[in-house]
């Protein structure tokens, strides 16, 4: 049969130290400037998704194969590569 959780609780806080109030307001500061700081980190991290997901729904990066004169979109790369993959494998097949 296990503990009371809160018997065990109180045994351990008669234990240590006598309850200090300037301890545990400095921990809610501490706590509290700490959920300030992730907060701000998210939105952070959110504007710059937001970003970057405009920049591949336009197309926004490009790359210039060797041999050719203009950039291609991701999706055109793609499909040069798969075009070209296909010709290999029907070539091989042959």
């Amino acid at each position: 049969m296990t503990d009371n959780p809160n018997t065990v609780l109180n045994a351990l806080l008669a234990a240590n130290a006598p309850y200090n109030p300037l301890e545990n307001e400095y921990a809610h500061r501490a706590s509290s400037e700490a959920i300030k700081l992730l907060v701000e980190r998210v939105v952070e991290l959110q504007e710059r998704l937001n970003k970057l997901e405009t920049i591949l729904s336009e197309g926004g990066i490009t790359y210039r194969p060797e041999g050719y004169e203009n950039h291609l979109n991701m999706k055109e790369n793609y499909d040069e590569i798969y075009k070209r993959l296909g010709k290999l494998e029907n070539g091989m097949h042959e």
